[in-house]
């Protein structure tokens, strides 16, 4: 399986609960890979966008925005 239904379940599964999985590691890693790459960036971005809300989602951001920042 790859990551592309991931993006899907963030429909239907909290950015809390994903994040806290071990499906975000999967995801970040998925971005040195040539072949889920667009699929992990599709992933990631719908992450950042779920964060939308910083009141209600201060801890996703506190746990996004480093990993985030290593990528660069």
């Amino acid at each position: 399986m790859g990551i592309e239904p991931i993006t899907s379940w963030m429909r239907e599964v909290s950015i809390e609960d994903i994040i806290k999985s071990p499906l975000l590691a999967v995801v970040f890693d998925a971005l040195s890979s040539p072949e889920p790459f667009e699929a992990a960036v599709e992933c990631v971005c719908a992450l950042i966008a779920e964060t939308r809300d910083v009141d209600e989602t201060t801890n996703s951001i506190l746990i996004l925005y480093p990993k985030v920042l290593s990528l660069g």
